[in-house]
């Protein structure tokens, strides 16, 4: 699949930042459109082409997450009752 040359410059802006980025970071490195930027992250993060980092901050995926990252994400309806009742996962 070919990437965009939008997706690239997100990639590549990204990539060179130590730090997690804001959309409108990425928009004033990469002089893109913020609202065009905030739509295509959503999409790179559904493809796995970025990692999102709590609210609003994103990340090449080949850089290591943070020490204190917890990944919310819940797989499976059991795995969302358990966290609701607040049970350990087995």
């Amino acid at each position: 699949m070919r990437r965009t040359d939008e997706r690239s410059l997100i990639l590549t802006a990204l990539r060179e930042s130590k730090e997690p980025m804001s959309p409108t970071e990425i928009a004033d490195a990469t002089r893109m459109r913020n609202q065009n930027v905030r739509q295509l992250l959503i999409s790179m993060v559904n493809a796995g082409e970025v990692t999102k980092l709590g609210r609003a901050r994103y990340q090449h995926p080949d850089h290591p997450l943070p020490p204190n990252h917890i990944d919310h994400k819940i797989t499976n309806l059991d795995d969302y009752r358990r966290a609701k009742d607040g049970e350990e996962g087995e």
